[in-house]
């Protein structure tokens, strides 16, 4: 007598039953692959904070990186200031401002000589490699842009013109859009080494373009101030772009430093002194000066003055974008230093772990992982539908019996619902063969027919494709019906539907329409295969008589009409009315016979 399972109701729990293999010698292998298995998972989470250390230490090269590619482009961007104000007065302008402009250059080329070190270390990769390209692009930007505006600076001023100090000016601004690459290539290996900061990343790009665009505002200007002329249709278009550029960042930086004010009051006061120096203070002053040159004719300063005083409004910006920079580094100090803490701590939790499990090992083996991983093989077969699997025996009364007790339970109702999703699909074929199926003679019913043959006539229609139709129609039929009773018009119609099979191919499709008239779809039939099919069905009918009771044997005979389909659209109506008109004429010709429309 097998022994019974537990269940819910059964107080005493499952039996004990011995093993077939003894516990002592599956110890031993169960604790050394537990333990392999605990190494294994403890190396994957040591590994893990390894890889996020070492990504802490790529942030903190990226950001390096990022810091030189900023740095490098706001070098390029104040040079424009000493630039312009030489410029704006030519081979007049003193030593101070020559000077000025030599200490500006020079801190752009320290700028640029600290960032191509860092890009040739990474030509490895290809952004750095594309960004180190660039980067060539930038230097020779800049030693044009620089001749230029020296070849300005050694014009008399009235030899000066705007389309001279505009070309020097935009020689100059283009080597920025050059260096981006490489802030781009630095903003991307940081954001991927250190997701969490991207917003940061971003807001510093932010900072760092509107201190381009605040000094282009201003280096637009430097051809009016220098000649003391109105603003032509060009600079006015070219000053609103940038203002409405500006405008965008400012929008975008209030939009994130909205979020932030409580837990960044640094970050905070460094965007009120931009919003004041800068937006308040600065705009204001370009603003003015616009005004006075179109309602005067002149501005009232030079470019140099205008440098001495816009310029400085613009250091709040910088200052906001070095504020954003110290926030990233700390958080890329903060993440490495809990990197190596969660390294540390990883390695203790493991080797205290690995010592219990070792005292674990004989519990989980008795009690759970034995018959855990045979109810999951019993599961795993479930799931490919097989049932015959065997639930294991368990020896307590614990979670484990009820998981078994469950799985048992849900057998027994998979089993219960196969059986009847199997008498469902039994009963939705038979439904369907039913009403697809005419009752009395088996063949397709007009419903089907139509359905099929429609799709057939345009698949044909589509791949050019003859198609024929074949329209039959018992003779006399009604005075079967009349002189041997409707019984024997019933066996006049199986015995046709008989004979259609015994001529149509697998391909064909045939039907009864209703009453005593049949349909035959020939697919890929021309005409005059059509018309052989046709003459073959009409012989095989009246040669084979209906045997009737009493020994009497009824002829049935039929007239049929065929229509054509040859390539053209797939029209199952007209189809069907030309077949009917043609058998119409096969009737008036005498019946027993084929005609073709």
């Amino acid at each position: 007598m097998a022994p019974s399972r537990s269940t819910a109701s059964d107080p005493q729990g499952p039996p004990f039953l011995p093993m077939s293999l003894p516990l002592r010698r599956l110890m031993p292998l169960l604790a050394l692959l537990l333990t392999v298995s605990s190494i294994a998972v403890a190396g994957r989470a040591t590994w893990a904070e390894w890889v996020r250390l070492q990504a802490a230490d790529q942030a903190s090269q990226a950001l390096q990186d990022f810091r030189l590619a900023l740095v490098a482009a706001e070098m390029a961007s104040r040079e424009r200031g000493p630039a312009n104000a030489v410029m704006g007065q030519g081979a007049a302008a003193g030593a101070a401002l020559r000077q000025h402009l030599a200490l500006a250059r020079g801190r752009t080329d320290e700028a640029f000589a600290a960032l191509q070190a860092a890009l040739l270390v990474r030509t490895a990769d290809p952004r750095h490699a594309a960004a180190l390209s660039h980067f060539g692009h930038a230097q020779r930007q800049l030693q044009e842009g620089r001749a230029r505006v020296d070849g300005v600076a050694r014009l008399p001023q009235p030899q000066a013109n705007a389309e001279v100090i505009r070309a020097a000016v935009a020689a100059m601004a283009a080597v920025i859009p050059e260096l981006m690459p490489a802030v781009e290539a630095a903003a991307d290996g940081l954001q991927r080494a250190a997701p969490a900061i991207g917003g940061e990343v971003q807001a510093a790009k932010m900072a760092a373009d509107l201190r381009e665009q605040a000094g282009l505002l201003g280096s637009h200007l430097t051809a009016a101030l220098a000649l003391q002329r109105p603003l032509t249709h060009d600079e006015q278009l070219t000053l609103a772009r940038t203002r409405g550029r500006i405008d965008q960042l400012r929008e975008q930086l209030a939009l994130r430093q909205e979020g932030q004010v409580a837990d960044e009051p640094t970050l905070h006061s460094a965007w009120s002194q931009v919003q004041t120096r800068y937006f308040q203070t600065g705009l204001a002053m370009v603003e003015a000066v616009i005004r006075q040159g179109e309602q005067r004719g002149d501005y009232g300063l030079r470019p140099a003055r205008f440098a001495e005083v816009y310029v400085p409004q613009m250091d709040a910006i910088v200052v906001l974008r070095d504020r954003l920079l110290g926030d990233i580094s700390a958080n890329v100090a903060g993440e490495a230093q809990a990197a190596r803490q969660a390294l540390a701590l990883t390695a203790g939790v493991t080797a205290v772990s690995l010592l219990l499990l070792i005292l674990m090992v004989a519990t989980l083996q008795r009690r759970l992982l034995q018959p855990l991983g045979a109810t999951i093989r019993v599961l795993h077969g479930m799931a490919r539908g097989d049932y015959t699997r065997t639930l294991p025996e368990v020896r307590h009364r614990d979670e484990m019996a009820e998981v078994v007790q469950a799985v048992k339970t849900l057998r027994q109702h998979a089993l219960l619902q196969e059986a009847r999703e199997e008498e469902r699909s039994a009963l939705i074929a038979r439904l369907n063969l039913r009403s697809n199926t005419d009752f009395l003679t088996g063949l397709a019913n007009r419903r089907c027919f139509v359905h099929t043959a429609q799709q057939a006539l345009e698949s044909a229609s589509l791949a050019g494709r003859p198609v024929a139709l074949v329209l039959l129609d018992i003779d006399h039929f009604k005075s079967v019906n009349d002189r041997f009773g409707h019984e024997t018009g019933d066996q006049a119609l199986v015995h046709v539907a008989r004979g259609i099979r015994a001529v149509t191919r697998p391909s064909d499709l045939a039907a009864r329409l209703g009453g005593e008239e049949f349909v035959v779809l020939l697919e890929g039939a021309d005409g005059e295969q059509a018309r052989q099919f046709a003459e073959r069905l009409r012989e095989h009918l009246c040669t084979q008589r209906l045997p009737l009771a009493d020994g009497v044997e009824l002829a049935v005979t039929a007239s049929l009409g065929v229509a054509l389909q040859d390539g053209g659209i797939g029209d199952l109506d007209g189809l069907m009315k030309a077949a009917d008109a043609a058998m119409y004429r096969a009737k008036a010709a005498g019946r027993n016979c084929v005609v073709v429309g």
